[in-house]
């Protein structure tokens, strides 16, 4: 008799309240339930996705953003309580295996015991590495690495996306499968809302790079300001929220912009941009900035979208899986990190450069499919349940 198929029941632990993950988690969910796996999601109210082919239980807690001492410390109270309520849906639904989006490490020393129970006890925990680089991020060292440690030893696999970055936080223990980050196609179905030079008022000579996606520092975004501030002709549109109270805030940026003299030509729209107004950002753009620091060294879901739209990207970061995909593809142009010269002889040379990137875009978006990455989840749920 052939073993059944396995995981038969998948609860993925959901609570990302933006960005990309929510996104990837959707169709990741979307493509396991396509294969017949009796996928739960277990998320919160902010959700952005309602009709699905999974079900979705909207029960974990989230506290609102504020930097106050009482809304910190209710967050981290919140943060630690919402994995007891996993362990309270996994003994109610009893899944054969739990699939958390992302790195979820944070306060593991409070919360990980009961998980570390369940792992002993046959339950298969893996996690999808987004920035498999883990530092010291919270609390007092001997804390956060025990949270590390602890995070970690509950898990048999876990999913990355290329070749493991120098620094990795990879266990012996723990099986790895690197797999493609899907494309969030959905964003390019609709076409584009309104037109956004006539809305910011830029020309349409204009050359257009597009920063999208949170506002945070690790973006390199005051080096892309200075960067464009020194090519006329050039316009730079930096559209998403604030990543957290530990960044720059966008009037930063536009008191950057003045003091240089280009407060004309770089807009900031400091708003969660849904996906039904992507297109008009994607479209408005001629390249895509992924202008990331040194200490990146993680993939960049926005490369997803502007796959969608052909747009050329001009990327930096540590070694990893960015570089990789942007080289190895040919679909734009790696520089040095953390310098505004490198930033400006990259975009003088895409200004100039009128390579036809269009097959090696086709063919990232054959290789970057949910279907390839779906495969990679249930070939290593197979490998740890068999070891």
């Amino acid at each position: 008799m052939s073993e059944p198929p396995f995981p038969r029941r998948l609860l993925v632990f959901a609570p990302s309240v933006d960005g990309g993950i929510p996104h990837y988690t959707h169709h990741q969910a979307q493509e396991l339930a396509r294969r017949g796996v009796d996928v739960v999601v277990l998320t919160g109210k902010h959700n952005p996705w309602r009709q699905t082919n999974y079900r979705q239980v909207r029960a974990l807690t989230a506290v609102g953003p504020g930097s106050s001492i009482l809304n910190k410390a209710l967050r981290v109270i919140n943060h630690v309580w919402i994995h007891y309520q996993l362990f309270w849906w996994i003994l109610r639904l009893r899944p054969s295996a739990v699939l958390f989006e992302a790195n979820t490490e944070f306060y593991a020393a409070l919360w990980s015991w009961p998980h570390l129970l369940l792992n002993r006890l046959g339950l298969t925990y893996v996690m999808t590495l987004h920035d498999p680089v883990r530092g010291l991020w919270f609390g007092p060292k001997w804390f956060s690495r025990l949270s590390l440690w602890s995070a970690y030893r509950l898990l048999r696999g876990g999913l990355i996306h290329g070749d493991p970055p120098k620094g990795a936080y990879l266990p012996p223990w723990l099986q790895v499968e690197s797999v493609p980050h899907g494309l969030f196609d959905h964003m390019a179905a609709a076409s584009a809302p309104y037109d956004l030079r006539e809305r910011l008022g830029i020309a349409r000579e204009a050359f257009v790079v597009l920063s999208f996606g949170h506002i945070a520092d690790r973006k390199n975004q005051h080096l892309l300001v200075e960067a464009v501030a020194r090519i006329p002709g050039a316009a730079l549109v930096i559209a998403g929220p604030q990543m957290s109270r530990r960044n720059r805030p966008p009037q930063f940026y536009r008191d950057q912009a003045a003091s240089l003299g280009c407060a004309d030509r770089v807009h900031v729209i400091d708003r969660f941009i849904p996906d039904e107004e992507a297109a008009a950002f994607f479209a408005a753009c001629d390249i895509v900035a992924l202008t990331y620091d040194s200490g990146f060294v993680s993939q960049s879901g926005v490369i997803q979208i502007a796959a969608q739209w052909d747009r050329p990207v001009i990327a930096s970061s540590g070694a990893g899986p960015l570089q990789e995909t942007v080289e190895g593809n040919g679909i734009g142009i790696f520089v040095e990190p953390d310098s505004s010269e490198a930033i400006e002889r990259g975009l003088r040379q895409l200004m100039t450069d009128k390579t036809d990137r269009s097959a090696g875009y086709a063919a990232f978006r054959q290789n970057a499919s949910w279907e390839a990455n779906v495969d990679g989840l249930l070939r290593l749920m197979d490998r740890v349940r068999r070891r």
